[in-house]
């Protein structure tokens, strides 16, 4: 029984941290204006560093977004080289934030500060948001389930060793 109790335990504990590091893994680009100054864009980054829901934003250059796209992609690295293709990627702000819900809070906010006007997909057609916000969903429906079976497996597991308890006494 103990040894049941423990393995449930760590199916527990195994299951919390990797929902954990998959909703890690779930961020929010936003994309600058082509023509923002590298001085603008850090504070856009520190503006969103100092919300509270946000764990951390990471300012990426046009020159930084080429070169991981390239690095990514080796066969486009050969077509930039070969027709010697200018930098069409913008600028952009990687977003973390601690609780995956609240990427909409986050979009949200954006909308009211003082550089929404340097932020091209803010206004744009919301389908990169509806998306994002469906994979958000789908992660806490599936964090919540597990939670849920969890517990009545847990709750299950303390109900049989009571009753081997009374047995034994009884």
């Amino acid at each position: 029984l103990v040894f049941i109790f423990n393995v449930i335990i760590v199916v527990h504990v195994t299951a919390e941290n990797e929902l954990q590091k998959l909703s890690k893994k779930i961020d929010l680009i936003v994309y600058l204006e082509k023509n923002i100054d590298q001085k603008t864009a850090e504070e856009i980054t520190q503006t969103l560093q100092s919300y509270q829901e946000v764990e951390r934003a990471t300012f990426i250059s046009q020159e930084k977004a080429l070169e991981d796209s390239l690095a990514a992609h080796p066969k486009t690295a050969e077509f930039y080289q070969k027709f010697q293709l200018s930098n069409t990627l913008p600028p952009s702000i990687r977003i973390v934030v601690k609780n995956p819900g609240e990427y909409q809070q986050i979009f949200e906010k954006l909308k009211t500060t003082q550089y929404k006007n340097l932020i091209t997909n803010l206004n744009e057609e919301r389908r990169d948001m509806a998306i994002t916000g469906n994979i958000i969903r789908n992660l806490e429906d599936l964090t919540k389930f597990t939670r849920y079976l969890l517990a009545w497996i847990m709750i299950a597991f303390t109900l049989g060793a009571v009753l081997m308890v009374y047995n034994a006494i009884h």
